[in-house]
C-alpha cells in the first residue's frame, strides 16, 4: 500500500501536541533525525494552535507540512508517525501509518492509545530509528493497533440531529 516502504525509503512524520514545550522538543527531534540519516524523509506537522519557528537552518530532508493533516495523509508520503500525546495519531494510524510512541520524558505517559502499546517498544532515543530491528519490532503491532483505533472514536452521525 505504501510506496515509500516498498522502495525502502524511510519516512517519518512528527506529530507534536498543541503545547509549546512539545512543539519545540519535536522541532529539535525532527532536525536531529534528519541529520542522523540524510536518506530519511522527515516531516513535521504542528498543531494548528502553534506557530512553527525553526531556530536555525533545517536539513534538506526535513519538510514542514503546512496543509491539513487529512490532505497530507491522503497523499500517503509517510510510513511512520512519531507522537507523544497528540490525538492526531489516530487519524494517521487509520490512514495506514505505523505509529511510534516517543517517550522523550519519563515524567508521565500521555499516550492517547496507551492501552494498545507494549511499553518496551516506546522510543526513548532517536538513534533507535536508525536500527532496523527496532523498526521491524514496531511494525509487528501496527495492524493490531490499527484495528483497535478503528473503534476508538465513532464518527458523529448528524442525521438524527438535523431532523
Amino acid at each position: 500500500k505504501n510506496k515509500n516502504k516498498k522502495n525502502k525509503i524511510f519516512s517519518f512524520l512528527f506529530l507534536p501536541d498543541g503545547t509549546n514545550f512539545e512543539t519545540e522538543n519535536y522541532i529539535d527531534s525532527a532536525i536531529t533525525l534528519a541529520n542522523l540519516n540524510k536518506e530519511y524523509l522527515v516531516f513535521i506537522k504542528v498543531h494548528p494552535s502553534q506557530t512553527l519557528k525553526f531556530p536555525y537552518q533545517i536539513p534538506k530532508n526535513l519538510k514542514v507540512v503546512d496543509q491539513k493533516l487529512e490532505d497530507f495523509l491522503e497523499r500517503n508520503l509517510v510510513y511512520y508517525a512519531i507522537y507523544t500525546s497528540s490525538s492526531s495519531i489516530i487519524q494517521a494510524i487509520l490512514s495506514g501509518l505505523c505509529p511510534i510512541y516517543y517517550q522523550y520524558s519519563s515524567e508521565q505517559n500521555t499516550n492517547p492509545i496507551y492501552m494498545f502499546w507494549k511499553k518496551k517498544n516506546y522510543l526513548k532515543d532517536l538513534n533507535d530509528l536508525c536500527k532496523l530491528e527496532y523498526l521491524n519490532e514496531i511494525e509487528l503491532y501496527k495492524d493490531e493497533i490499527a484495528i483497535n483505533c478503528k473503534y476508538y472514536f465513532e464518527k458523529l452521525n448528524l442525521e438524527p440531529l438535523l431532523k
